[in-house]
């Protein structure tokens, strides 16, 4: 019983820490989308690098492997 109890316990905890499946995009419409979103998201990182001190250890965590800033 108490061993049953554990392995549900210890399943019930690795299901809890998956990433939820993100379904791939079916339609063109979709993929522009998709497309759309990673460039708008792409295009605010770099306006953030862009407005941070270059000497930061921020900008080099988060922006070092930035080509458009320079």
């Amino acid at each position: 019983m108490t061993a049953r109890l554990v392995t549900g316990l210890i399943a019930a905890g690795l299901l809890a820490s998956c990433a939820p499946y993100e379904a791939e995009p079916t339609s063109v419409y979709q993929w522009e989308r998709r497309q759309e979103g990673i460039e708008r998201a792409h295009a605010q990182r770099v306006e953030r690098c862009r407005a941070m001190n270059r000497d930061s250890e921020r900008f080099t965590r988060e922006c070092a492997d930035l080509r458009e800033i320079d």
